[in-house]
């Protein structure tokens, strides 16, 4: 039994929304992703955070904050490319190149994925990723 690679995914940002990257395969769109400095988004997450009572979350963002981090801000796989080794080949190419901090918050649903790709919840669906 062969087991095929998965394609290459290849990323293309979007003119209107700088942050924001559409994911293909051969030429197909299989999903999207959001990726902000940590730093940009400083005041509105830590405004977020003291509204949720997140006190460990919030020490822990505050420290990433003066490092390189990242803030994936949105990261989706359309449902019928799930399954295919196309997220973690896409976030192990992620922090194989930017050997930064990465911090999300998590739908329900991606909890386990996360903490496949060696993520660490650090408070409620927040995760982390330290090199």
């Amino acid at each position: 039994m062969v087991i095929a690679e998965p394609k290459k995914v290849t990323y293309q940002s979007v003119a209107d929304c700088p942050h924001r990257y559409d994911l293909f395969v051969n030429e197909k769109k299989i999903g999207h992703m959001v990726l902000k400095r940590l730093r940009e988004l400083k005041a509105n997450i830590l405004e977020d955070l003291l509204e949720d009572e997140e006190e460990q979350m919030y020490i822990k963002f505050y420290e990433l904050s003066f490092s390189d981090a990242l803030y994936l801000d949105g990261f989706s796989i359309d449902e019928e490319y799930q399954g295919q080794g196309y997220g973690k080949q896409i976030i192990g190419d992620l922090l194989a190149r930017r050997k930064c901090p990465v911090l999300l918050y998590s739908l329900r649903e991606s909890e386990e994925f996360w903490e496949k790709m060696n993520f660490e919840n650090i408070a409620g669906y927040y995760y982390v990723w330290q090199p």
